[in-house]
Order: structure tokens, then sequence, then C-alpha cells
């Protein structure tokens, strides 16, 4: 990877979290209280969901540097970086969706799942880019455009475990209850 990658990918992602910034700030603003209206018991969980994602993320550092060690670099540097946030964010976000703590109280992440999945496709379509712009491969390993395919694979693996867990609640909440 050159270093004209770097500036780049560091201004993107300071303007991305600008952004957002800007979004929530005016959304509270807007709404003249927190929107955030998390319980205690979402919030709990929460905290089991960020210890959950720096046990990922760490385990997969360990595999890999030993698996970096045994049989080499399979990608670029900023790659596997990249893999280890992903794996941690995703280790989080799925130990939230399945103990109810990835929205808030009262409301549907229905319109946050269909972003995420445009969000991927867009992914995708920056990864053929960049992947076809450098190529897929570098000596035998995983190019910095594996990134946004990565990206992608996260935000979708999200949606498929929320819409899982929205059928599995439902075919409960249809069931009838056993009396004792």
């Amino acid at each position: 990877m050159s270093g004209s990658y770097v500036p780049g990918i560091a201004v993107g992602m300071a303007l991305g979290i600008m952004f957002v910034a800007v979004v929530f700030s005016y959304l509270k603003k807007k709404k003249g209280k927190d929107i955030y209206e998390y319980d205690e018991r979402q919030k709990l969980t929460q905290l089991k969901g960020w210890k959950a994602a720096f046990i990922a993320a760490v385990c997969f550092d360990i595999i890999n540097a030993v698996a970096v060690d045994l049989f080499g670099p399979w990608a670029g540097m900023i790659t596997m970086s990249c893999c280890s946030l992903f794996i941690g964010v995703g280790a989080y976000g799925i130990v939230c969706i399945i103990k109810d703590a990835y929205t808030p109280l009262h409301k549907r992440a229905g319109k946050y799942m269909l972003l995420f999945l445009v969000i991927a496709v867009f992914n995708a379509a920056i990864g053929m880019m960049n992947c076809k712009n450098i190529g897929y491969f570098d000596e035998g390993r995983l190019t910095i455009g594996w990134i946004n395919f990565f990206a992608a694979a996260l935000l979708i693996i999200i949606d498929i475990i929320y819409a899982v867990d929205v059928i599995i609640k439902k075919n409960r909440a249809a069931e009838p209850e056993e009396e004792d």
C-alpha cells in the first residue's frame, strides 16, 4: 500500500465522525431531550457488549499474530487491523441485538437496518472499484481494497442477526403460553 491512501483514510474517518456528531446533535436539540432512552438493563447489556467486543478483538489479534508467525501475513497491516476492529464491532452488535439493547426503548431498528444495508452495498461497490484499481492481492496478501468488503460483510451480518432475532421474537410472541 502506498502512503497516499493513509491521509485519505484519516480524512474520510474524521469527516464521517463529524457528520454523525452533527446529525445526532441536531436531533437532540430538535427533540429537546436525549434521543437515547436506554434503561438500566440495556446499559448493563451494552457494557457486556463492550466486554465481548474487547475479548473478540483481542482473541482475533492473538490468533492473527500466531497465523502470521506460522504462515506469513495474509493481508496488509491496515487490513488486518480493520478486521480486528470489525470483529469487535460485530461482537458488540450481536450481544446488544440478542439482549435487546441495540436500540433505545420503544424504537425499532428497521430504518437503521435498511441504512446498514444501503451502506453495505456502497461499501461493496467501493471495494470492487478499489480492488480493480489496486488489485485484489499484492505479493499474495489481501490489499487495502478488501477493507470495504469486510465492512460490507459486517453490516450484512448485523442485518441478518437482527432479522433472525425479530423473527424468533415474533414466533415466541405468537405461541400460546402454557398454563401449569
